[in-house]
């Protein structure tokens, strides 16, 4: 590690992937004939059946879909998936969920390229680029029924989606049911500082639905004008229940039985959309994006305490949202390779919410509770502008600057006092990117970003089952993040494939829990913090060391952190942070034959959570999962999935003070640990 470590070092953060890269199509075997931007016909997936554009993605070498982070507005860069050479739209579903609506069948190619090349500010590394075309009527669907411990089987769980061509429009019409059982059992055990002790017997049960209907339309106009129209209707449902009973003599003040009920409902709707054509000597093209949503909550605690009976408490949230986006873009390709792009985008979030306390009776009723802030309107616009210029620095050497800067004003209104603030930020980044080889490419980025506020932690809530109430915060502002990363990717003549990424972060107004008031507990602004770590990733074939038909996948991290507790004043990490997390998978699937299998396990390590008057060490013990599948059975494509084989557990250790940290003592400690034992899914999919 320490000589690859050097090495990186030695490269310098001015080096990265090169605009020229030779395009270079792979064939049946993809290890004869690499190139740093590969093109995989449709054929190439053609022994793993796949059904959806999500599936053939999964089955590209040496390629990983990041994860989004909550992006402000739409912005610059998005997810590393393109369709068509074109980002993804919508901000309600993500580039998985958009994949997966893409028939197998209407894939053309896929392209793994360098994002700086993709004519898309903000994209970097690598990118893969599905490339679709026009089809008659066609339809794929599946089902995945679960079985597992503890909990019902889980029958309701599939899509079915359609999608065909008529003149120049294409269309897709997708209906997912995504549902969730989950089940978990397991001790607690609870010692005061007087040194008793009670154990407690824990089961947590969860029910989740959420149905979504999504449609699609493509418009292709003549002079090269192209419009997209996306809609989406979704609900959610879930249902939860933590049921804890103390287990033996119980001598502390804590409830015998307590049952805490938790519901959450929400309709959402959003239209996004998109209008491109050719403009003067560039090309224009406006965003679109409204989405509103609808949310309760609410939650009820009932203690049993021998012999004084039940006591039963109850509290209820609305939270009602909308977000409006309008984004233009105009893209001019000067002389030398060279593109300007200018950029300007509005948007609007909104967030009504309301609360109601209740308490319980002896005769089963619940009598209302006044609340000082029952009621908290927030709204942002926000106006933003930027820059953009990528150009050539040499045959292997592309250089892409952006310079912007948004102005906001934010308002908030509740039973203490109406507010607007108003703020101005810079941001911007500067990469560059370097090809020393055709099989190796290095990326340099800095980038100072804007963080995203959930309104909701503007907002005061109560927490029936762990006692952390939430004090709102009117005087949260978005975090700001200066971050540096340099990575490197490698493509081996034998197919194998390495990734290597080391970054840096600086930040400014970091969002976390700190204290409000005297004894208030919410999300505010600490003034500064530091995040560092390493990402690797490897592709390795098992064709070029002699087994035929085996691939294995992995995915390595190391990451630490420091931040000033705003309660103590030491150092310590972020919370919650991901400090060491690997993903290795093998996977066995033989060209000659419909049967494949394989397998997976992984881990994550968290940093503790550090509130008011608690802290929190969470840890997960590792993650199997191993599966056999047949790709023909009548047409129907079958895989058994034997998830937990580890058998996974969660164990949490909780100390809990009796004021704030800083000078309150220990009241007792909390060990907890859940099991969830193994289960089983069938994934069932066909195409018609």
């Amino acid at each position: 590690m320490r000589l690859l470590l050097m090495a990186m070092a030695a490269l310098g953060l001015s080096v990265s992937q090169n605009v020229h890269a030779q395009i270079q199509r792979v064939g049946d075997n993809p290890a004869s004939d690499v190139s740093q931007d590969q093109i995989y016909p449709a054929s190439y997936y053609n022994q793993f059946a796949p059904r959806t554009a999500y599936d053939m993605v999964l089955r590209t070498p040496g390629f990983q879909i990041r994860a989004e982070t909550e992006r402000r507005g739409f912005g610059q860069g998005g997810s590393n998936v393109l369709i068509n050479g074109e980002r993804l739209t919508g901000k309600s579903a993500d580039a998985v969920e958009q994949l997966q609506r893409v028939q197998s069948s209407k894939v053309e190619a896929i392209e793994i390229i360098d994002g700086a090349t993709s004519g898309i500010p903000g994209l970097s590394g690598r990118v893969v680029n599905v490339k679709t075309r026009s089809s008659t009527f066609s339809g794929n669907w599946s089902w995945s029924p679960v079985i597992r411990n503890y909990t019902e089987p889980g029958l309701d769980r599939g899509n079915v989606s359609i999608s065909g061509a008529s003149n120049n429009i294409d269309y897709t019409v997708t209906f997912d049911s995504q549902s969730l059982r989950a089940a978990s059992r397991g001790p607690e055990q609870v010692r005061f500082s007087d040194g008793s002790s009670a154990i407690f017997n824990e089961a947590f049960d969860s029910v989740f639905t959420g149905p979504k209907l999504s449609g699609a339309l493509r418009w292709s106009g003549p002079s090269g004008i192209v419009a997209n129209l996306n809609s989406e209707l979704s609900k959610i449902n879930t249902n939860q229940r933590d049921t804890s009973i103390v287990d033996g003599a119980n001598t502390m003040v804590r409830p015998d039985q307590s049952i805490f009920d938790f519901g959450f409902d929400e309709r959402s709707a959003e239209l996004n959309g998109d209008l491109s054509w050719p403009l003067w000597s560039g090309q224009a093209k406006i965003y679109g994006v409204y989405g509103v949503s609808e949310a309760d909550r609410r939650s009820t605690s009932r203690d049993v305490v021998a012999p004084s009976g039940l006591t039963q408490t109850r509290f209820e949230s609305q939270a009602d949202t909308s977000e409006t986006i309008i984004r233009g873009e105009y893209d001019i390709a000067a002389a030398n390779s060279q593109n300007w792009q200018i950029a300007a985008e509005y948007v609007r979030n909104t967030l009504n919410f309301g609360t109601e306390f209740f308490q319980g009776m002896l005769d089963g009723s619940f009598t209302p509770v006044p609340l000082d802030d029952p009621n908290t309107k927030v709204a942002e616009d926000r106006f933003e502008v930027t820059l953009t210029h990528d150009r050539p620095l040499g045959k292997k050497l592309n250089a892409q600057i952006s310079l912007g800067a948004e102005y906001s004003t934010l308002m908030q209104s509740d039973a203490q006092a109406d507010a607007s603030r108003n703020f101005f930020r810079p941001k911007g980044f500067a990469s560059l990117s370097y090809q020393p080889s055709d099989t190796m490419t290095v990326t340099g980025k800095i980038e100072r970003e804007v963080g995203q506020l959930d309104f909701l932690d503007f907002t005061s809530s109560i927490d029936l089952e762990d006692d952390f109430d939430q004090t709102g915060n009117p005087d949260l502002v978005p975090q700001q993040v200066w971050r540096a990363d340099l990575s490197v990717n490698k493509q081996f003549a034998s197919g194998h494939i390495l990734d290597v990424t080391v970054f840096g972060e600086d930040i400014s107004d970091l969002v976390d829990r700190i204290p409000i008031g005297e004894n208030g507990d919410g999300i505010g602004n600490i003034p500064s913090a530091k995040a560092f770590g390493i990402e690797t990733s490897a592709t390795v074939k098992g064709d070029a060391l002699g087994w035929r038909g085996w691939e294995g996948q992995f995915a390595f991290e190391l990451a630490d952190s420091s931040v000033k507790d705003p309660v103590e004043g030491f150092d310590r990490q972020l919370n919650n942070q991901t400090l060491r997390r690997f993903d290795i998978s093998l996977a066995y699937d033989p060209p000659s034959s419909d049967w494949a299998l394989g397998a997976r396990l992984s881990q994550s390590i968290v940093s503790p959570i550090y509130r008011l008057r608690s802290i929190d060490d969470n840890y997960r013990s590792p993650f199997g999962s191993a599966y056999i599948e047949n790709k023909n059975i009548r047409g129907v494509k079958v895989r058994a999935t034997v998830f937990n084989a580890t058998d996974f557990s969660i164990e949490l250790d909780r100390q809990i003070f009796d004021a704030r940290r800083d000078s309150g003592s220990l009241l007792r400690t909390e060990s907890r640990q859940r099991n969830f034992g193994p289960y089983i899914q069938f994934d069932i999919s066909g195409q018609f």
